[in-house]
C-alpha cells in the first residue's frame, strides 16, 4: 500500500508530464517562428520564448526534474542573451536549442532527472558554449545597421 505522499508525488509527476509536453511543443514552435520572423518581430517572440524556458524551469523544480531544470536554465540563458544584448540569433544556434528540447524529451521519457547524464552534460556544455559564443561574437542588431568604420589610407 503507497501511503500519501507517493500519491501526490506521482499525480505532480503525471500533471509536470502534460506540462512538459505543452512547454515543449510552445518552445519548439516559438524557435521555428523566431526562425523565421523579421527582425521587427523577434522581440516579442524572445520575450514569449523567455518566459516559456522560464516557467518550464520552474515547474521542473517544483517536481524535482534537476537534468529539465538545468537544461531549461541554459535555454532560457540563451534567451536572456540574445534579448539583454540585442543579438540577431544566428541560424547555428536554433540547431542546439532544438538538441536541447530533444535532450529533454529523451530524459522525460525515461523519467530521468539525473544531472549526472552524459546526455545532460554534454547539451549544457554546447548551450554554455552558445551563451559565451553569442555574447563574444554575433553582431547586435545595433551594430549590424550601422556601417563599417572607414580606414585610413
Amino acid at each position: 500500500m503507497s501511503n500519501g505522499h507517493d500519491d501526490i508525488t506521482r499525480r505532480l509527476l503525471e500533471v509536470f508530464g502534460i506540462e512538459a509536453r505543452e512547454h515543449l511543443q510552445a518552445i519548439a514552435g516559438g524557435l521555428v517562428e523566431l526562425e523565421n520572423a523579421p527582425a521587427q518581430k523577434r522581440p516579442a517572440l524572445l520575450e514569449r520564448l523567455f518566459r516559456a524556458a522560464h516557467n518550464f524551469k520552474g515547474a521542473s523544480r517544483t517536481v524535482e526534474q534537476s537534468a529539465v531544470e538545468a537544461i531549461c536554465q541554459s535555454i532560457e540563458s540563451i534567451f536572456a542573451t540574445w534579448k539583454d544584448e540585442n543579438v540577431e540569433p544566428a541560424p547555428e544556434r536554433f540547431d542546439v536549442l532544438h538538441e536541447a528540447l530533444n535532450t529533454i524529451e529523451t530524459l522525460l521519457s525515461e523519467n530521468n532527472s539525473s544531472v549526472h547524464d552524459p546526455r545532460v552534460s554534454r547539451i549544457l556544455q554546447r548551450l554554455s558554449r552558445s551563451v559565451s559564443e553569442i555574447s563574444t561574437a554575433e553582431p547586435s542588431q545595433d551594430r549590424a545597421e550601422q556601417p563599417p568604420p572607414k580606414t585610413s589610407p
